[in-house]
């Protein structure tokens, strides 16, 4: 009878022992799903940036206006507008805050200084703004108000970040800190940004030229960086192989 008892305490420990293993593992298991979907969710809430005031963005020499609440998304290196039910493609052209104080880059570009040759990733989401202290730049935990030079997207755009003269067409203009220029070879310059007047028409050639007070030069045309001494270098690289904005 003893041996009888002691068996049966024997199994009833055993079914408790595996029942108690059972309960750890599935809440080990589910800890795990736990930090898997937070880290998801970290995720997404990096590839989305809604803007909560109103917008616009310039597109063929036309406004567009977006109301507050339009969110970007990023997605496979390319990013969309989501707004009032609508999807739209449009990354090529930065979002500008309807009150004329801040640029939102859709794309990730390179931020290329002019004042020491440095040369910077900005990834997709960097915001240029403008206050009493100046011009900051700001992507995530990272920020600047060093600025000099101007930011390029890699294609068509630029971003000037401090004066420049640009020339074209026999014209000359004066162009003011955080002006955007879009060029597209041999065809058509869009100026515009906060506060500036939009700019949209034909190039009859490549000599699209800014240039800056220490005398280094860009043109936007062929995306070529000139030294004062006529040395050039093209401004199109893989962003992945620079270092972020410090």
């Amino acid at each position: 009878m003893k041996e009888q008892s002691r068996g049966r305490s024997r199994g009833k420990s055993s079914k408790l022992k595996s029942k108690k293993s059972w309960l750890i593992s599935l809440a080990a298991a589910a800890a795990a799903v736990l930090v898997i979907v937070s880290a998801m969710a970290a995720l997404r809430g990096r590839d989305t940036l809604t803007i909560k005031e109103p917008a616009y963005l310039c597109i063929n020499g036309t406004r567009t206006d977006l109301g507050a609440g339009a969110t970007l998304y990023h997605k496979d290196d390319s990013t969309t507008i989501r707004f009032s039910g609508k999807k739209y493609s449009l990354e090529t052209t930065p979002v500008i805050t309807a009150d004329e104080s801040s640029i939102i880059m859709q794309r990730s570009s390179s931020w290329n200084r002019i004042d020491d040759d440095c040369i910077y990733r900005l990834d997709y989401f960097t915001t240029i703004s403008r206050d009493e202290e100046g011009i900051l730049i700001k992507r995530r935990q990272k920020e600047s108000r060093d600025i000099s030079g101007f930011i390029y997207d890699n294609s068509d755009t630029y971003v000037f970040l401090e004066p420049v003269t640009l020339i074209y067409n026999d014209q000359v203009r004066e162009l003011e800190p955080m002006t955007i220029v879009q060029v597209a070879y041999m065809d058509r310059i869009q100026i515009f940004g906060p506060g500036v007047e939009t700019v949209f028409e034909t190039v009859t050639s490549e000599a699209v030229t800014a240039e800056f007070s220490n005398k280094k030069r860009v043109n936007l045309a062929t995306d070529r960086c000139y030294a004062v001494n006529g040395a050039w270098r093209l401004l199109f690289m893989p962003l992945e192989a620079l270092p972020e904005m410090k």
